[in-house]
């Protein structure tokens, strides 16, 4: 295993403590605490407790956008390349469903801030443009509408998410269960029965 250390570090303990007790619920004592470190080392590497939420949010979504445009770019076609994200999606709620947590509980705070610097690689713009392909190519029905899948999808794997954190299902149930309704959702045989 990788030992942590600084902005990295920080970031990581972070996650934890905001993905557990909730952002307004940790304060940055309670992060330099965890991180062995003292509030103005912390401070060296993050102005404030909301730049360091920012910088969590960051690296969790491109973290897993990375991870997304390396399966996709091994994808015969966009079916299978739409598909080869929910893969990741299930693959990361099974190890550590965190950052979808985080993601999901903070959208409306820090999502606004990346907006701009995402643009056309934000997950939406990702899966509306692969649905879009598959339908003008035939894989996908074109009576799916883009927008309603769309946010059927994303908005599944953060119930998933809350889900697991709550108790209510295993990492990998959830994960399988997310899996399966991607795949009825957007393949032809869900729809033409």
């Amino acid at each position: 295993m990788v030992e942590l250390k600084g902005r990295a570090l920080i970031i990581d303990v972070a996650l934890e403590l905001f993905s557990a007790r909730g952002f307004d619920a940790v304060s940055i004592r309670d992060i330099a605490e965890a991180t062995g470190l003292t509030n103005p080392a912390l401070y060296r590497h993050f102005s404030s407790k909301q730049a360091l939420g920012l910088s969590v949010y960051r690296s969790c979504y491109e973290d897993l956008l990375d991870r997304f445009e390396a399966r996709r770019a091994t994808a015969d076609n966009p079916l299978e390349a739409l598909l080869s994200h929910f893969d990741v999606v299930a693959e990361q709620l099974e190890t550590d469903p965190r950052m979808f947590l985080y993601i999901e509980r903070l959208q409306s705070v820090f999502w606004p801030q990346l907006r701009d610097s995402l643009g056309r690689r934000a997950l939406t713009y990702q899966i509306k443009e692969l649905i879009d392909s598959a339908q003008d190519s035939g894989l996908i029905t074109s009576e799916v509408d883009v927008d309603v899948i769309t946010a059927l999808l994303l908005g599944s794997i953060g119930q998933r998410a809350e889900m697991i954190a709550q108790g209510l299902v295993t990492e990998e149930f959830a994960a399988e269960q997310l899996k399966l309704l991607f795949q009825s959702a957007v393949t032809p045989e869900s729809v033409s029965s």
